[in-house]
């Protein structure tokens, strides 16, 4: 399962067929990846702004668990509303292998940041933060030139889309990070 999860990262074709197969779609494995995902946000959330509040670590992993499955809910409804099914669904499933590849590869990248004792562990959250960013970035441009070969819309109302439902949630972080910060 793993290597075709991994696999259909490069290839989207695979993807799909994964999907009507049944393979990557909501099922248990597929569901604890997403665990897995959360759960490494909510380490990286704790450890990189609340570090000092332990106790806050339940809550902060109950907000990002509820902000997952709201993005998930806002790309299905805003696609469908404003685009077609299929760009919908290509939307939807990229967003799912671009969270669950990053909850497999952050797995031992927190810990190891975590438990090593010769680097300032703020630094290398900080480098794995821009590692993240930078990727994010590569797989937001493949989703655009994804969903503009599929998309029967303007491209300039794709890239609204994409905006809204993307880049305004990092703005928002980032926005937030700064004030914290």
């Amino acid at each position: 399962y793993l290597n075709s999860v991994f696999g259909s990262a490069v290839n989207i074709n695979l993807l799909l067929n994964l999907f009507k197969e049944g393979i990557f779609g909501f099922n248990i494995t597929s569901l604890l990846l997403d665990l897995v995902c959360i759960s490494m946000m909510g380490i990286y959330i704790q450890v990189f702004f609340f570090n000092l509040s332990p106790d806050l670590f339940l809550w902060i992993l109950g907000f990002t668990a509820i902000a997952y499955i709201l993005k998930l809910i806002l790309i299905q409804f805003l696609a469908n509303v404003f685009m077609g099914r299929m760009e919908a669904l290509m939307h939807l499933l990229m967003h799912l292998l671009f969270t669950r590849v990053l909850g497999l590869v952050m797995l031992p990248l927190l810990f190891f940041a975590l438990y090593q004792p010769v680097f300032d562990v703020h630094e290398l959250l900080r480098v794995i933060l821009i590692i993240v960013f930078s990727l994010y970035m590569v797989w937001l441009f493949r989703l655009f030139i994804k969903m503009k070969s599929i998309a029967a819309v303007n491209i300039f109302y794709l890239f609204l889309y994409l905006c809204t439902i993307e880049l305004s949630t990092l703005a928002i972080l980032l926005r937030n990070y700064i004030r914290l910060g």
